[in-house]
């Protein structure tokens, strides 16, 4: 039984596709996923992951399962653009285990060669020692307790050390990766970026950076996994080699691929079909489309054969040559809305680009039943497969 508790809008304006989102806080009573507990309901915009939006309300990873209850979802890793999500908010996970902050530098130790022993305990005489709250680190032959709270009293960490068990806090289990990169991979540069392409621009932050000795390669060490396989296969493009924890691939829908081929009055009669729907008649003098009242006009069209056309109610265009001002004269007497713009990706999706921004100059014209990006041409084809798995659908003419 649902009851309404509040109604709040948000507008929320998507930097690439220039859209409204809307957002109603509700409240959710007697369930049985969760009692008494607001929620909000979030449409789905293009690009976004079940991950990437439970990252942006801050909503801890223990709850996906309720999410997924709560919404019937049947598989986690396929959400689209548009539909609406009930998300807890204001939730704390009830589990009192290792924080997120901490519990997002273990998978890095793993990636390491590392060990992490979460279930299990020591008993000493100073008392218990449990993983589940103090996780044993295994690395190297060494082993170490992870006490972030500061819990281990100091007859514990003395028998620990004694069996040759260190304990040690946050500060130090981050100097511990530090020196397990700098061992493994030699001396790394830490927290910098890269900026890659030339008309399609890619600036990567990476957490380290080292050389791979037998690739010649760059090789990015992150201690998070935030970026996805789509743009691991880029940034590979580009000789950048990416080393990241294991973890479940969390996509979205994913966007269409049009190609135009042929000559330029091939390319756009193809190209006013998908956008408009209509299937234009080829005439001698052009191309007809008769829904929109539309004639594209070959260049060599007579004087005469124009004011006809005008006369008869069809809106004219003839063709000069260059494709993307042509296409921009069509669509401004058809209904569809485009403009001239640097298409931006982020990742995480709904950051700022904690991770990357990547840029890419085209013509975005929006329909009624969707948004398409136009371009020419691509530096690297690996952005195709990175573009589409953001929910980005293309044309390249």
């Amino acid at each position: 039984m649902f009851k309404l508790f509040v109604l709040i809008f948000f507008l929320l304006t998507e930097v690439a596709f220039s859209k409204v989102y809307e957002i109603r806080i509700v409240k959710h009573k007697d369930t049985k996923e969760v009692n008494s507990h607001s929620f909000i309901v979030y449409k789905v915009k293009p690009g976004d992951t079940l991950s990437g939006i439970m990252r942006k309300f801050r909503i801890p990873p223990t709850m996906v399962d309720t999410i997924v209850n709560v919404n019937k979802i049947k598989n986690p890793n396929l959400i689209y653009a548009g539909q609406k999500l009930k998300l807890p908010v204001g939730m704390r996970d009830s589990s009192r285990g290792i924080p997120e902050k901490i519990e997002s530098f273990l998978p890095a130790i793993r990636m390491l060669g590392g060990k992490i022993d979460k279930s299990g305990a020591i008993f000493l005489k100073g008392g218990r020692v449990d993983f589940k709250k103090n996780p044993k680190i295994s690395v190297n032959g060494e082993e170490y307790i992870l006490d972030f709270t500061d819990s281990l009293n100091r007859e514990l960490k003395e028998e620990l050390g004694a069996i040759g068990i260190k304990v040690i806090k946050l500060e130090e289990l981050k100097n511990l990766l530090e020196d397990i990169i700098n061992l493994n991979f030699g001396i790394a540069e830490k927290n910098g970026k890269l900026v890659l392409g030339m008309k399609d621009v890619l600036i990567y932050k990476y957490d380290y950076l080292s050389y791979n000795v037998s690739t010649g390669n760059r090789i990015v060490i992150n201690l998070k996994r935030d970026t996805p396989v789509a743009l691991v296969n880029l940034l590979k493009a580009y000789g950048v080699e990416v080393l990241q924890p294991e973890g479940k691939e969390l996509e979205g829908k994913v966007g269409e691929l049009r190609i135009l081929s042929g000559g330029g009055v091939e390319r756009i009669a193809e190209l006013v079909r998908i956008v408009t729907g209509e299937k234009g008649v080829l005439k001698d003098s052009g191309i007809e489309f008769p829904e929109n009242h539309l004639f594209v006009a070959f260049d060599f069209v007579d004087p005469e054969e124009k004011v006809k056309l005008e006369l008869e109610g069809y809106k004219v265009v003839v063709l000069s040559g260059d494709f993307i001002r042509d296409v921009e004269k069509i669509f401004s007497l058809v209904p569809v809305v485009y403009k001239r713009v640097n298409l931006v990706v982020v990742e995480p999706p709904g950051s700022n680009g904690e991770r990357s921004k990547f840029e890419i100059p085209g013509l975005l014209i929006s329909t009624e039943r969707k948004d398409w990006f136009l371009i020419d041409c691509v530096d690297k084809p690996e952005e195709i497969p990175y573009l589409r798995s953001r929910g980005v659908n293309l044309i390249i003419y």
